[in-house]
């Protein structure tokens, strides 16, 4: 059952001092964690802000969507104040929140303010934010507060494998989702190396990740990389920057994060929560359907970067079940070709194995559906400890992830970490696309294409600019001069892609 609680009412929020605030969130955590069984709203005061209380490691907040106007907070204008409104954030956050529960079961945290950006503004600092009236004071506080509580209820329960998104909304040139680090626009156009070294990774948000992440990623990779955020929601078809589709901005404008992210991710001093700021393009937040496509997404894309960087089966009683043990299993997985057999092989050793009853090796296309490809027997005592190998005789093309659940006698089991093994992400490359140079139609010929197949181009930004089904005969007149990505997907999932010169 769905409760409601006026926090101000019930634990006087507003009469607190600054110095009571850790005994007030402590307080509040603890009253929240008992309540987790249920759905909880708590509503801060006057029901200005109000936080839906989560059993996932993601908390996400929305500053800027509000829209109560209340004549007696007057508007913002000390210090050239922003009052644009994020609009359909708050509703956006809200289908995140249905979209997880129906891939997981559970639920992230959401705070959100109810109150118009021209009142208060919950991503700034409270001078800035609130220009020194009282209720909007207030509100603020109890914003910040609620996020607070959010990360220390996630932290206890999943360690510092927390993950904090602060949500936004843009309308400018390109349409895109900007991925807010800390770090500026200008950074991106650094190297690799740059971005590894110690002195750029202390003000990212994502430092605690870079340390901590089970994927042996760097930072750079973990930014802009094969399974960076940005990367997943570009192949999903939400072009986004920083990722390997568009690793700088480009020159554009770029939301790099603000007040939140810097006060409540591990750049803030003693905090441990990874996290970023999220700015949503309009095309994204326009209508109920596109953001019900994006929420989906957004749910399996996180869950997809938890388990590979955190280890972490959403899935799998909320994450809390895939926490690793303290002495992991390291499973090695790499392709292998022998006598023209192309095999996947996996090889491990157990820590102790005085407990060990079996391995189940699992195999997934997407790292959120899991399918037990084998049942691998448990050699008991040994010492040396045994080593074990296992080849999986016929290997998904492209990319796919392994694991094994180690299970023992008593029926207790845990997981090894997500290995990542890339059988060719293009495993044939035999497009005829005619003519090329392009006019306004192009003819497809490809050889070995399963069954049916979807049409995908894509700009040099990582935009779909066009999409057909079962159609060889193209037409482009729409695009613009320049260089596109063709890539054509058939029934097996196998990959086919060139590149096409329009003019």
């Amino acid at each position: 059952m769905l409760q409601f609680v006026a926090i101000s009412n019930m634990m006087g929020i507003t009469q607190l001092g600054k110095s009571m605030d850790r005994m007030f969130c402590l307080f509040l955590t603890i009253f929240l964690t008992c309540l987790q069984a249920q759905a909880q709203v708590i509503f801060g005061t006057n029901n200005y802000t109000q936080y839906h209380v989560g059993n996932l490691p993601v908390i996400i907040s929305a500053p800027h969507g509000g829209a109560v106007a209340p004549a007696t907070i007057p508007d913002r204008t000390c210090n050239s104040p922003t009052t644009v409104t994020d609009g359909n954030t708050i509703q956006l956050a809200r289908q995140i929140d249905t979209a997880f529960f129906n891939l997981t079961g559970c639920r992230p945290h959401i705070i959100v303010c109810n109150l118009r950006r021209t009142k208060v503004d919950c991503n700034r600092n409270i001078a800035d934010g609130a220009c020194g009236n009282i209720d909007a004071e207030n509100a603020w506080n109890d914003f910040q507060h609620f996020i607070d509580t959010a990360q220390t209820i996630a932290q206890n329960q999943f360690g510092s494998r927390a993950l904090y998104i602060d949500l936004h909304g843009h309308g400018k040139q390109p349409y895109r989702l900007e991925f807010g680090y800390g770090l500026s626009g200008n950074a991106f156009n650094n190297t690799d190396a740059t971005l590894n070294t110690a002195g750029v990774i202390a003000g990212s948000s994502i430092e605690n990740l870079v340390n901590t992440n089970m994927s042996g990623s760097t930072h750079a990779e973990l930014l802009r990389g094969q399974f960076a955020l940005g990367t997943l929601f570009a192949n999903a078809g939400y072009p986004s920057v920083p990722s390997q589709q568009s690793p700088t901005t480009g020159g554009f404008p770029y939301f790099s994060g603000g007040y939140n992210t810097f006060n409540h991710t591990c750049i803030a001093s003693g905090n441990n929560v990874d996290g970023f700021q999220l700015e949503c393009d309009s095309a994204v937040r326009i209508n109920y359907v596109n953001r019900r496509a994006f929420a989906d997404s957004t749910a399996k894309i996180l869950s997809q970067f938890l388990m590979i960087h955190r280890n972490m089966d959403l899935l799998t009683n909320c994450g809390i079940a895939t926490v690793l043990p303290t002495d992991p299993i390291r499973l090695h997985v790499n392709p292998v070709d022998e006598q023209a057999k192309l095999r996947v092989r996996l090889k491990w050793q157990g820590a102790s194995e005085s407990s060990y009853d079996y391995f189940a090796v699992e195999r997934s296309k997407s790292s959120i559906d899991w399918e037990i490809l084998d049942k691998v027997d448990a050699t008991g005592n040994s010492t040396p400890l045994q080593e074990y190998e296992y080849f999986d005789e016929f290997p998904l093309s492209g990319v796919a992830y392994y694991r094994l659940r180690q299970t023992d006698m008593d029926g207790h089991f845990s997981y090894s970490q997500v290995s990542i093994v890339n059988v060719g992400v293009v495993r044939n490359q035999n497009i005829e696309i005619s003519p090329n140079p392009a006019d306004d139609f192009v003819s497809l010929s490809t050889e070995n294409v399963h069954g049916g197949c979807q049409v995908i181009i894509l700009d040099l930004f990582g935009r779909v600019v066009l999409e057909y089904k079962n159609q060889n005969r193209i037409d482009v007149s729409s695009l613009q001069n320049g260089i596109y990505l063709v890539r054509v997907v058939d029934e097996e999932k196998n990959i086919f892609t060139a590149k096409m010169l329009k003019q």
